[in-house]
């Protein structure tokens, strides 16, 4: 499955958190959180965040195995959809990075895929969300999923 990710080239953090995050603002109903989203909560998302997330608005998912993005451009697009917050990333060293991956869960309004099964296939335009370097394509690594995948 695909994974489109908008992260620091250099840190691989994204927009939200870390030193190099951009904060862009954030509207709950454009933005929900994983447990507000209800694809998300309907293909058992809370199950794997309920030991990194209390319920409180300022409880992070530190440490967490799994890292947010999108299933499509479309869906990245719908999220990020002010081109001057983008064009702050791109200045900023932000860049939409295109994966695959093996475990994930689908939202209405985002993906969440475990970290250790993204493969890299190359980097995007930030505003299109067409790849413009791929790498050698590969496909996820084989290995058994803690969950049935669609």
């Amino acid at each position: 499955m695909k994974f489109y990710r908008l992260e620091h080239k250099e840190t691989k953090g994204g927009v939200y958190r870390g030193s190099n995050s951009l904060n862009p603002s954030v509207d709950p109903s454009r933005h929900p959180l994983p447990h507000n989203d209800s694809k998300l909560v309907r293909e058992g998302i809370d199950k794997i965040f309920k030991k990194y997330y209390d319920g409180s608005e300022d409880c992070y998912f530190d440490g967490c195995d799994y890292i947010f993005g999108f299933e499509s451009a479309d869906q990245y697009r719908s999220w990020f959809y002010r081109d001057e917050v983008l064009t702050s990333a791109k200045r900023e060293g932000f860049a939409l990075n295109l994966y695959e991956t093996e475990n994930f869960f689908c939202g209405n309004t985002q993906m969440v895929a475990e970290k250790e099964t993204l493969v890299l296939v190359g980097e995007c335009d930030i505003f299109s969300g067409e790849l413009i370097n791929c790498l050698k394509e590969k496909s996820a690594p084989k290995r058994s999923l803690k969950r049935k995948t669609k």
